[in-house]
């Protein structure tokens, strides 16, 4: 049987976060089983459901950690960048995960790209443009340095 009834078969699957858990919960309602904590981002579903739900959860859950890795997160910043960001035009958070991205990229002077008025995703293209190469895909290498023959 499943839904709220009796489930011979109970199954447990983790999502990355609360939001993506509970989308789950209101779409797949009648699967979800009573045991399942709502305030938990592990749903608790019957395993007797068709095996199509079932697929259909596990890539939900898939999806929204892909999702998840993909973001660049939030930098904090330092008391100079604090300083220099007019807040009156822009957020905390805004800043915070431009700058997570220019990171991301290596971008040295980032504040000089930073544009108040672009959105976070729009920044990406901007600082890949800008960003240096990382150390060890450029310069000498410590052989190189010593005068070893490479």
């Amino acid at each position: 049987m499943t839904g709220r009834g009796r489930c011979l078969n109970p199954q447990t699957i983790e999502f990355p976060t609360l939001a993506s858990a509970n989308r789950v919960r209101e779409q797949f309602s009648d699967l979800i089983i009573p045991r399942d904590d709502a305030r938990k981002k592990t749903v608790a579903f019957c395993g007797d459901a068709p095996e199509r739900a079932q697929k259909a959860i596990g890539q939900r859950a898939h999806r929204s950690f892909e999702r998840a890795d993909s973001g660049f997160g939030q930098t904090a910043l330092t008391r100079f960048e604090r300083r220099e960001i007019d807040f009156s035009r822009t957020n905390i958070f805004h800043s915070r995960a431009c700058k997570a991205i220019a990171c991301e990229f290596v971008v040295d002077d980032w504040l000089s790209q930073y544009d108040h008025t672009l959105t976070v995703s729009e920044h990406v293209e901007i600082y890949q443009r800008a960003g240096q190469p990382t150390a060890s895909a450029s310069g000498p290498t410590m052989r190189e340095v010593a005068g070893w023959s490479v």
